[in-house]
């Protein structure tokens, strides 16, 4: 059935509108954050990579920067005086024992100086090629029948002079004893001048942590590394090789090795796990080492993912924001007029009946407007009648209340006023002279508010004439503070007060009392209390009063206590009010709380 209902009616034209060009509008931002994406996606990738490579030659450099303070060293060491006093020696004899172990030990001391100012240097030796000796920096006990001329590797490094030679990690055979520990060898054959034939080697051991320490000082990432290799495919370090075996590694990424010799730099190919990366090599100078970096292909290609993903979600949210935005700003646009319409109408609806709508172009639209108008025209006068009448209504019964004075009250006054003037003709005169400035402040001119100064000068003058009336009944005072003397109040609020006070807690309790008006300021109220010492009032006699279906003898007929809390909540707020508080055989007090609008606004 709601199906059947919705395709009997259309959507409305300002929404297919609104569709159609949201619909177009959203397909191209859309397309567009795609290719956006997938552009920063190869962007952020290939970034990502030249960073890794630009770390890679961090490394190099920090390699090349360690093998050139070698080769200081040896250039230092090859020059010393003392060590080409030792290399130029023939093979020393008695008696010249003593003369060649001074030469030693002086060359040991400046070894062992040069050796001490560079981190992880080892060992520092100075080896003759005219005769089996050699000098050490090392205290470690040498093989003294290990004769260094002999072996494979020293006669290949002296065959070229020019250059150092290095050798892959390696346990030092001329060091015996637990004190054999891997080294990496850096020699540099010593020549006195170009083209002369080398007189011996300087023989630098390094610790091979030191490798390690210059491939970890530069991160590649949480899982990325660094090694290296020589052009045999040798390792000189790799993560967690075992050094004391070198020429038994084997690693998932010898599968890299042909590739890395064959010059390419970066290159993305699986290790013999299978596992994904992505390969930098760079050369290192002056050397046939290479140092390589592996990066795994989810560390670079993760963020870009992200960061591809984030683009087009950004894309769709921009998309959706802009296409909605200009969607309602073109069916806006087109539908312009209604949607003012629309909105005076919604004025009309909060009450603004003030304003009326421009018609505009001559056609539908605008006869609607027009209509519209009229009506709103005819709803405020009929509103303006309506409250006109209202007002009218409520003066005519404040009057008539405030006007109508109980004829018990009038007759009984008047009745004393004539027995005393036959016992008492001063009284008399005095007693109707009360009554008259009774019925004087009663009329106020006619004004429904008057200060509470003078509205407690009403209650004194009908205090005064009950006073004499029941002289025998009650004393009274009447205290208020000067700040809420000219603070205006609806007349006839205190009097009907005093007079619940008189006829239902003093006169039925048969003795003398005190009934006492009090007015000052409590906080940002104004406070008028009436108190009194009398029988008090049982809870459900104060009931019937508050509403005012107790009327006594005496009282104002109309103007009952209901009445009073009525006005002052109609002239004030809510938050104004009179209540009673009586305990039987104790007393009543009848407090109004006035809330001062006036001093707040003013604060």
């Amino acid at each position: 059935m709601k199906i059947a209902n919705w395709k009997k009616r259309r959507p409305s034209l300002m929404f297919r509108v609104f569709l159609i060009t949201f619909i177009i509008i959203f397909t191209a931002f859309l397309l567009l954050s795609f290719y956006s994406g997938n552009n920063l996606y190869e962007n952020s990738f290939d970034d990502a990579k030249n960073y890794s490579f630009q770390l890679l030659e961090q490394i190099n450099i920090n390699i090349s920067n360690y093998l050139s303070a070698m080769e200081n060293i040896a250039a230092v060491a090859s020059t010393q005086s003392d060590v080409l006093n030792f290399l130029y020696m023939s093979e020393p004899s008695f008696p010249n024992f003593s003369a060649y172990y001074e030469l030693v030990n002086s060359i040991r001391m400046y070894l062992m100086n040069l050796s001490a100012a560079q981190k992880n240097v080892k060992y520092v030796t100075i080896i003759s090629d005219r005769h089996d000796y050699y000098v050490s920096s090392s205290s470690s006990p040498f093989d003294s029948t290990y004769v260094f001329r002999e072996q494979g590797w020293y006669k290949d490094a002296i065959k070229t002079p020019r250059s150092a030679t290095l050798l892959p990690p390696h346990v030092p055979e001329y060091i015996t004893g637990n004190a054999a520990t891997p080294v990496i060898s850096y020699l540099k054959p010593i020549t006195l001048a170009a083209g002369a034939p080398p007189v011996g080697m300087v023989l630098i051991d390094l610790d091979v942590g030191s490798l390690a320490d210059i491939c970890n000082d530069v991160s590649l990432g949480d899982d990325g590394y660094a090694y290296i290799i020589n052009s045999k495919g040798e390792y000189l370090y790799y993560p967690g090789m075992d050094f004391q075996q070198p020429a038994a590694v084997s690693t998932p990424d010898s599968a890299y090795n042909e590739q890395i010799l064959s010059g390419d730099t970066t290159f993305t190919a699986n290790n013999l796990l299978g596992e994904k990366n992505v390969v930098f090599s760079a050369p290192v100078e002056n050397t046939d080492w290479y140092v390589v970096g592996v990066v795994p292909y989810s560390q670079l290609n993760s963020p870009a993912v992200t960061l591809r993903a984030t683009q087009i979600i950004v894309g769709v949210i921009v998309a959706s924001v802009v296409s909605v935005l200009l969607s309602l700003f073109i069916s806006s646009n087109v539908f312009r007029r209604l949607f003012r319409l629309k909105k005076h109408m919604m004025q009309i609806e909060s009450g603004n009946l003030d304003e009326t709508l421009s018609v505009g172009a001559d056609d539908e639209i605008g006869d609607l407007v027009a209509g519209f108008n009229s009506m709103t025209g005819q709803l405020k006068q009929l509103i303006s009648d309506i409250s006109d009448t209202e007002n009218q209504k409520r003066k005519a019964e404040f009057a008539a209340l405030q006007a109508q004075i109980n004829p018990h009250f009038l007759y009984n006054t008047l009745d004393s006023i004539v027995w005393m003037a036959e016992a008492n003709p001063a009284g008399a005169s005095d007693m109707a002279y009360m009554l008259a400035s009774f019925f004087r402040l009663s009329l106020s001119r006619g004004d429904d508010i008057v200060p509470l100064a003078q509205e407690l000068m009403h209650t004194e003058t009908y205090l005064h004439i009950q006073k004499i009336r029941y002289d025998s009944y009650f004393d009274y005072e009447i205290k208020y503070t000067q700040d809420v003397a000219d603070f205006y109040v609806p007349k006839l609020i205190v009097q009907p007060l005093v007079e619940n006070a008189i006829y239902h807690g003093i006169k039925p309790s048969g003795k003398k009392c005190v009934l006492s008006v009090y007015a000052f300021r409590y906080e940002d109220h104004v406070l008028i209390e009436v108190v009194d010492d009398g029988l008090g009032i049982p809870e459900e006699k104060l009931e019937q009063i508050l509403r005012g279906e107790h009327i006594s003898e005496g009282s104002l007929n109309g103007v009952g206590v209901n009445n009073v809390d009525e006005r002052i909540k109609l002239y004030f707020s809510k938050n104004s009010g009179l209540y009673f508080h009586s305990n039987e055989g104790r007393g009543t007090v009848a407090c109004i709380y006035i809330y001062d609008r006036k001093k707040n606004e003013d604060a």
